[in-house]
């Protein structure tokens, strides 16, 4: 390697450490994917790889492609947050997918969407980026406060894993490949009135005329959110358009302050685009899962709603909200009129939330660990049993048997008496439930 000309030195050392992380990418490709926790949950049956494409009409309504394998939906007419009333009964468990499709079956299906292309509708008060073909929208506040909309085109690879989202080690647009990694094809902005044509007309468009709306946590990109959206609506084989909303987080470890200014510098323009949703929407029911420092948007935007004589959204989520446990007991009753059920996951091996009350002083309301919050009607759902991860803290997303439990919550509004993977569990502040171990 030439020294004497420093930049040439440079170049040359850069061009060597590119080198060598592009060489560590590719070798990880080489890995066959795995399950967060296989192996790990005796006896929790894991989801087999899914072995044939599921339909792709629900390509076309933004939403993951597909149905369960044993449970086929079943489109009511409800009203806005009234879902079917479900059976007395308990939730099967899956039953094996269908056998792979014959060569047959492969020419008839070879002029149908693409099964593992899923839409991800977004809408944001980010600052568009300055590479806006690649990160699409930066860490910034827009300014003004003003919303971006669009819809993404994000693909899955056909060797996906339920609970994972496939991605190099090195977030560089010239390693996603679709065949190995969850890749955001495309980002289509779109002004608000045609965002929320687009919008209506998918919801009509769905099987169950429903949508769903994620809100991420803290030190999330843009670009992260909606491969998280898309791998959570695939997953989950939601039956209609899916929605992420992506307030402006720093998307670094050590921006956790800036984070809590943003999250709640976001709350008023959360509660219009809610407000938007509910009315322009066409949606039947409208589902909401927010995780970790999203909730606490959430919360405060359901609190500036006000009073309401019926609610508004269906299955709200609250998955290890990043929100003072004080705080939470105080706001739940405020907000628990507009949902037609809350559900609350925590977990005490969540090491995220455990830092996080070391910083801001007071129990979260996600730990389960010593105090755990029960505020009937309120379903709380203990996940400290199953794999929680290094972290302990994105299990929402990354368990199977959490997935699971999502799935018959969102899909039949199974209460947790219905799930099967859930046990009762009574401690002096009231009932809870626990993930079976």
């Amino acid at each position: 390697m030439n020294i004497s000309n420093p930049a040439t030195f440079l170049r040359q050392t850069a061009s060597a450490l590119l080198a060598g992380a592009m060489l560590t990418a590719l070798l990880s490709c080489a890995r066959p994917a795995f399950r967060p926790d296989e192996g790990k949950e005796a006896n929790t049956p894991t989801t087999p790889k899914r072995s044939a494409p599921p339909p792709s009409d629900v390509v076309t309504s933004a939403s993951p492609t597909g149905t369960h394998p044993d449970l086929e939906p079943t489109p009511s007419p409800v009203h806005h947050a009234k879902k079917a009333r479900p059976p007395a009964t308990t939730a099967a468990e899956p039953s094996p997918p269908p056998p792979a499709e014959g060569p047959a079956d492969q020419a008839a299906s070879a002029s149908k969407p693409n099964p593992n292309l899923v839409r991800v509708f977004y809408a944001t008060d980010r600052e568009p980026a300055a590479d806006s073909q690649w990160s699409g929208y930066g860490p910034d506040e827009s300014a003004n406060g003003q919303m971006s909309y669009g819809i993404a085109s994000v693909s899955i690879p056909p060797d996906h894993r339920m609970g994972k989202v496939e991605e190099p080690i090195v977030d560089i647009k010239l390693l996603y490949n679709p065949k190995k990694y969850v890749t955001i094809l495309a980002v289509n902005k779109a002004d608000e009135n045609t965002f929320f044509t687009q919008l209506k007309t998918g919801v009509a468009n769905a099987p169950r005329k429903e949508a769903l709306i994620f809100i991420h946590g803290f030190n999330v990109t843009f670009r992260q959110a909606l491969r998280r959206t898309a791998q959570l609506s695939y997953d989950l084989q939601f039956p209609g358009v899916t929605i992420c909303y992506s307030w402006p987080s720093r998307g670094s470890t050590f921006q956790y302050t800036a984070d809590e200014d943003s999250v709640q510098w976001t709350a008023r323009h959360l509660l219009n685009f809610l407000q938007d949703v509910y009315t322009k929407s066409g949606a039947t029911s409208i589902d909401i899962i927010a995780h970790s420092m999203g909730n606490r948007a959430l919360l405060s935007a359901l609190q500036l709603l006000g009073s309401s004589p019926t609610p508004q959204f269906d299955q709200v989520v609250l998955a290890a909200p990043d929100v003072a446990a004080s705080l939470f007991t105080q706001l739940v009753p405020t907000v628990q009129p507009h949902a037609r059920r809350i559900t609350l996951y925590a977990s005490s091996k969540d090491q995220a939330l455990v830092a996080s009350a070391r910083v801001n002083h007071y129990h979260r309301a996600g730990d389960s660990s010593g105090i755990l919050c029960i505020i009937p009607p309120v379903e709380t759902i203990d996940a400290s049993t199953v794999d929680t991860g290094f972290l302990g803290h994105s299990y929402f997303g990354d368990n199977t048997s959490v997935l699971s439990d999502l799935y018959y919550l969102l899909k039949d509004g199974f209460p947790a008496s219905q799930r099967s993977r859930l046990e009762q569990r009574t401690i002096p502040a009231g009932i809870y439930w626990a993930f079976r171990p």
